[in-house]
């Protein structure tokens, strides 16, 4: 069964149904479904944005490349596996009243639950991936307090202030779109056909988002391109941070490596934090994402030659 059909069914979609979503015919879905290499690059971006992924992302499930797919808020399909939005993860900073609340699904949810049960090192990181574009790289012994909250659940009313973007997020075409949209200034005609990599469904849903919530580019970039780091007072440092940098990072706190220092450096000048004074890393998700994917495109070729 290929891909698409997989994702169509997990929706209980027909054809006609999945059509009407996409603002393209029937026959046009079932034959994507036989041969996926017909998909515009314009409709892939629609597909991906109304599944709940991104073009980037279904392309590499449909060559192959990639053993599941995350889809938002619902499924990740792939092994046999299902998981999806589930509820929010709460963490509030030393010095700070308020949590920073994020969308996770049951997955992460139940990670953050081991791990927090099982923690045996002050200096023990932890790393959530969440559905709002961001990935949280922290020290949970240097934080005030975390909630870990059911959907169902009654919210804690004196702490709670949903994510910026909703309570479940939104897709990672749209994520995509906002960089365009931050790069581009808005002006996507000018450009250029190059340029513009989401489709006019994705640019129609971003320019609606900006427009209902007043977002300037200054905004948006924080949002989505900036890499936030609270120190263990809570004072906050932004920076747009290069993807290896941040890969790096999440890689030696994955394996459990001894961070003495935040190498944040780039092509202009040298930037470090001393990891001792680092409560949290909260970065963009697609930054990292593209990186990594990037380097195993590289690789691919390198091995290819």
């Amino acid at each position: 069964m290929s891909v698409l059909k997989k994702l169509r069914e997990s929706r209980n979609l027909s054809y006609s149904g999945l059509a009407d979503q996409i603002g393209v015919s029937s026959e046009e879905v079932k034959r994507w479904e036989e041969d996926a290499s017909s998909i515009s690059k314009d409709s892939l971006s629609s597909l991906a944005y109304y599944l709940g992924s991104s073009s980037e992302e279904l392309q590499d499930m449909i060559e192959g490349n990639e053993p599941y797919l995350t889809t938002h808020p619902y499924y990740i399909l792939g092994k046999g596996e299902a998981d999806g939005w589930w509820g929010h993860f709460g963490l509030c900073l030393n010095g700070k009243k308020d949590s920073k609340w994020f969308p996770i699904t049951l997955g992460q949810a139940n990670k953050i639950s081991n791990v927090l049960d099982n923690i045996s090192s002050r200096d023990e990181w932890l790393i959530v991936e969440t559905l709002n574009n961001r990935i949280l790289v922290f020290r949970p012994t240097r934080v005030s307090r975390m909630w870990v909250l059911d959907d169902y659940a009654d919210p804690p009313e004196e702490d709670w202030s949903p994510p910026w973007d909703g309570y479940s997020g939104n897709p990672s075409e749209f994520y995509k779109g906002l960089e365009e949209y931050c790069w581009l200034e808005g002006d996507w005609e000018d450009g250029g056909e190059g340029e513009r990599s989401v489709s006019n469904t994705v640019i129609k849903a971003v320019e609606t988002f900006t427009d209902v919530h007043d977002l300037d580019f200054e905004k948006i970039a924080e949002l989505v391109l900036e890499t936030q780091i609270y120190n263990v007072e809570g004072r906050t440092f932004s920076h747009i941070v290069e993807g290896s940098r941040l890969s790096e990072l999440m890689f030696s706190a994955d394996i459990g490596e001894s961070v003495m220092m935040l190498n944040l450096s780039n092509e202009k000048f040298d930037f470090y934090i001393p990891s001792d004074n680092v409560a949290l890393i909260d970065m963009p998700k697609r930054c990292v994402d593209k990186y990594i994917r990037e380097e195993r495109y590289f690789e691919e070729d390198e091995n290819a030659n």
